[in-house]
């Protein structure tokens, strides 16, 4: 597997705690009242899922999404950014794209975005910290087998 499919496939696993965190806070502690799905379907429709399809493909592009930004962390580790310390370069680099995509949507004047709850920010926040571990860590672990080497 070479370093583009490596990195998109840290990303994409790491969606899966993300989104985790992200529905559990949504659905349970009701702390947040924005999912990262949320993010997908007003970027794709301009407004929040009104079907079960649209969320289904919202998710779907949520995690497309993740999959590219694992892939930009991969290529940015690569240019001998070393490794050392890689779980909290994953975590910063996880804070910043939120940060960035924040801002985005802020700049844009994104509906539903625009403006968000401390709860929700946070919560957000954390699962972008979570996504960024846990993508560092997958794509650590790619990159020392064997398998990785070879390619």
């Amino acid at each position: 597997m070479d370093r583009f499919f490596r990195g998109f496939a840290a990303g994409v696993l790491a969606g899966i705690p993300m989104n985790i965190w992200d529905l559990f806070s949504y659905y349970y502690l009701h702390f947040s009242d924005l999912r990262y799905l949320d993010w997908s379907a007003v970027t794709i429709f301009g407004h929040l899922p009104h079907s079960m399809g649209e969320l289904v493909f919202a998710l779907f592009s949520h995690f497309l999404w993740v999959g590219f930004m694992g892939t930009i962390f991969a290529y940015l580790i690569e240019l001998k950014i070393t490794s050392r310390l890689y779980w909290l370069k994953g975590i910063i680099f996880g804070y910043v794209a939120g940060f960035l995509i924040y801002a985005a949507g802020i700049a844009l004047k994104m509906p539903h975005i625009m403006t968000r709850s401390l709860d929700s920010v946070i919560t957000q926040f954390i699962g972008a910290s979570i996504w960024g571990f846990t993508m560092a860590y997958l794509l650590h672990r790619m990159d020392n087998t064997s398998l990785a080497k070879k390619v």
